[in-house]
């Protein structure tokens, strides 16, 4: 769906580039929150008179990732990603130190982290798809937004 940060997703590509409803949409795990490895959000910013459009599009790319999966160049090229990340993390002591030290935080050793980069560069593009259908719920998504609203919790626009 995306990567936060960067240009990478769909969500990026569809949303933002070719339909112009958004300046930036992301997704990222969320595992803190609740201890699920597979909790997600979705975050962006929506102008007003864009905001149906934009939830439209949304749920619709969530919707296509549920249903047909990714695709072979999404992987391999999420694959790259965190690759690269993994080598910008080593990159200087400050950026290496501040790694580990958030994952000691969180219980993790430098030997999890190893394991877990080789367990992602094996993925198959089927594995990750039964993942995706495994995990995504599209009847338990929660919106939030935030911003003026009609009583109906429309967003009420202004011109």
């Amino acid at each position: 769906l995306g990567k936060m940060g960067g240009f990478s997703g769909r969500l990026m590509s569809m949303v933002r580039e070719k339909e112009g409803l958004t300046y930036g949409i992301y997704a990222a795990l969320h595992t803190h929150y609740t201890h699920n490895p597979f909790h997600f959000a979705i975050k962006t910013f929506f102008m007003a008179k864009d905001y149906e459009k934009g939830m439209q599009s949304t749920l619709r790319e969530l919707t296509a990732i549920y249903k047909k999966g990714i695709s072979e160049t999404e992987l391999s090229t999420f694959k790259e990603i965190a690759k690269n990340e993994f080598i910008l993390a080593h990159e200087s002591n400050k950026s290496r130190l501040a790694t580990y030290h958030h994952l000691y935080l969180k219980g993790s050793t430098e030997r999890d982290v190893h394991a877990h980069y080789a367990i992602l560069d094996s993925l198959t593009v089927d594995e990750v798809n039964t993942a995706l259908r495994n995990n995504i719920n599209l009847n338990a998504l929660v919106i939030s937004a935030a911003g003026p609203i009609t009583k109906e919790g429309k967003p009420i626009i202004t011109k």
